[in-house]
């Protein structure tokens, strides 16, 4: 803890009163998921986090660079509406070394190794454009994006958005050193995977992808407790299976409260024809303690391991990946999860179960 106070006595700017940018960060390891999972990341050259306050811009190194480091988010082609005016080390007297180029902003190394993650202050000027998020509703999609102005003026420019054959525009304004966000409502009636693209003058256009309807594996199930293999076959009669609302604990649902035991989820979900010759990923939200799941009676994922060598991740969200060859396009799929439970809580107890998304 006292080294933890030292440090942010040389880099609290970086930390206190600062506020997202436009990406949380780049680099080659991917965290993990789930609780208590930290321990399990080894972090390598290239790991950077992002934070930001006024004109300046913190790039905290998770391993410190032993080497040049290429900050690709700050190339002139990434963030075309910025420019980079100058590059400091926080708590050094000395110069840093740095270039931007097309690729990247190049940060010279520290001269002197450090114990404790090294933070690089950029200063900037212009705007950026990021982080897209498009997210489905009833009546079509809502898109939004990050817009940041370092300028000492105020912006204003007109976003355009395009969703398939669809174009949309607003006025967008921002004050000097601020921060906002883009946001435009289409709408949409018909099936489909839509292509989506923002642009604002000067930046970069940011591109992605909608899908329509938006497809919620939450509410109606079918459960029965016991196990057999056979009920993973999508042909099963499973009319006399109990109903159920998930997410919901089997205790809750069914008064299911004995330990060491196994039990099985089944639901039928149409796949828009729309959507044919993807693949498809589904969230089946978090399982109490071991689950495999099956989609029209083939084998998509497990979590955990089932007793003889039990294994549980109450804790993880599950998603599994769906190949389209195993899909019914415009017809009726049947998934089906067995499920394992030692001992407290059972079943599909938390979500999330939305949305299915294609790949």
């Amino acid at each position: 803890l006292l080294g933890i106070g030292d440090w942010l006595q040389v880099n609290g700017e970086a930390i206190y009163g600062t506020r997202p940018w436009v990406t949380y960060g780049e680099g080659p390891t991917k965290d993990a998921a789930g609780k208590f999972s930290e321990a399990d990341v080894k972090y390598q050259e290239g790991d950077i986090r992002f934070t930001r306050k006024g004109d300046k811009l913190f790039i905290l190194c998770l391993k410190n660079p032993t080497h040049d480091l290429k900050v690709v988010s700050l190339g002139k082609r990434t963030a075309p509406g910025l420019e980079v005016t100058d590059v400091s080390l926080l708590g050094s007297g000395g110069k840093v070394k740095w270039e931007r180029q097309d690729d990247g902003l190049v940060l010279g190394a520290p001269a002197t190794p450090a114990d404790m993650p090294v933070v690089y202050q950029a200063t900037l000027k212009g705007a950026i454009l990021g982080n897209l998020s498009v997210l489905p509703s009833a009546g079509g999609f809502q898109v939004r994006a990050d817009l940041q102005n370092y300028d000492d003026r105020p912006l204003a420019a007109d976003a355009d958005l395009e969703v398939g054959p669809i174009t949309v525009s607003r006025p967008v304004t921002l004050p000097a050193l601020s921060a906002g966000e883009v946001q435009l409502d289409v709408p949409v009636t018909e099936a489909g995977l839509y292509p989506v693209s923002l642009t604002v003058p000067g930046q970069r256009p940011l591109t992605g992808r909608g899908l329509f309807p938006v497809l919620d594996l939450s509410g109606g199930w079918l459960f029965k407790e016991g196990d057999d293999p056979s009920w993973a076959k999508p042909d099963l009669d499973d009319s006399a299976w109990q109903k159920v609302t998930l997410p919901a604990s089997w205790e809750t649902h069914s008064n299911y409260t004995a330990d060491n035991v196994y039990g099985w989820y089944r639901k039928k979900v149409v796949i828009p024809a729309e959507w044919k010759g993807h693949d498809l990923r589904i969230p089946l939200g978090k399982i109490d303690d071991t689950d495999a799941s099956y989609w029209n009676g083939v084998k998509i994922g497990q979590t955990g391991e089932f007793p003889p060598h039990f294994q549980g991740f109450w804790d993880k969200p599950r998603v599994y990946d769906v190949p389209a060859g195993v899909v019914r396009f415009g017809r009726e799929n049947v998934i089906a999860i067995r499920v394992f439970d030692a001992y407290g809580g059972g079943g599909l107890y938390d979500g999330p179960l939305s949305p299915v998304e294609v790949k």
